[in-house]
């Protein structure tokens, strides 16, 4: 069955047929990477035990990561941009179920969890930053220049959506005194009985 839209969509989108679907895509990328490079990570490993020198290593993946562009950019020509981006983010979401198992690691001591957190963490960090490599020539790629401004200006608001909504549920679900299982699953039992 096709869709009865599309052809509506096609006419009164001022983007090329597909490419509003990179708005959806970073709308959820944006509701997965605040929580995993935001105040919940960091609020989780501050009730672990995590001392301000860890705290500091885990708010710097992010920015000192990037810089992996550069080595990654030579490799964009051999694989393309939409699959270089898109083999990035698939593994790095391996690291975000491993993240989130991490507070449900009762079996190991705290600086063992702390140390499956940090390189979790790094590792993600990592491979986000070689994939961003090939996210803006990938966009250049597949919207027209004089489009360009405001398809960005559109994604932004994409992006921000959804670290809001990550945020405002993460609130809801972390509030109050909380429990290192938690965490992973939140307090949904309490929500239910309330």
């Amino acid at each position: 069955m096709t869709d009865p839209f599309a052809l509506c969509r096609e006419r009164t989108s001022p983007y090329p047929p597909g490419s509003f679907n990179a708005h959806w895509f970073n709308f959820f990328n944006a509701v997965s990477f605040q929580i995993i490079l935001g105040a919940p990570i960091i609020i989780y490993a501050k009730s672990s035990g995590a001392s301000s020198t860890v705290l500091d290593i885990i708010a710097s993946f992010t920015p000192l990561m990037a810089v992996f562009q550069l080595p990654a950019a030579q490799f964009l020509g051999s694989f393309g941009y939409k699959k270089f981006v898109l083999m990035g983010w698939t593994f790095r979401t391996i690291f975000i179920f491993v993240v989130a198992f991490v507070p449900l690691m009762f079996f190991s001591d705290d600086s063992s969890t702390m140390a499956v957190l940090l390189a979790s963490l790094f590792v993600f960090n990592l491979l986000r930053g070689i994939s961003s490599a090939a996210w803006m020539p990938w966009i250049t790629e597949l919207i027209p220049e004089e489009k360009r401004g405001r398809f960005l200006s559109m994604d932004q608001i994409f992006v921000h959506a959804g670290s809001l909504l990550a945020l405002v549920a993460s609130a809801f679900a972390m509030a109050g005194k909380v429990d290192p299982g938690e965490y992973a699953f939140g307090k949904w039992d309490q929500c239910a009985h309330s």
